[in-house]
């Protein structure tokens, strides 16, 4: 799963979404307000979330990560594992 930083254009946010959901299913292009349990974190940090895509595969995390290269939005990682609570 990965979350997409909120860009300070929203254009930008909204080019990578429309690019991601030809590659992932509909239910897997989350956002608000899908997307408040994954603002809360064991650090207490304020986060400016502006999506969340979870992908099943290795080529949609490869796919992803390209789209968020051309339209130059920061990734941030989240593991579905159990890690004590650093994953939402």
């Amino acid at each position: 799963m990965t979350t997409l930083q909120q860009p300070t254009t929203t254009g930008r946010l909204e080019g990578a979404l429309e690019k991601s959901r030809g590659i992932l299913p509909a239910e897997a292009v989350l956002t608000r307000p899908s997307l408040d349990k994954y603002l809360v974190n064991c650090l207490s940090l304020e986060r400016r979330i502006g999506a969340c895509l979870v992908a099943t595969t290795k080529q949609q995390v490869v796919d992803i990560g390209e789209i968020a290269g051309k339209f130059k939005i920061p990734l941030y990682p989240i593991s579905g594992g159990p890690n004590g609570g650093h994953t939402a």
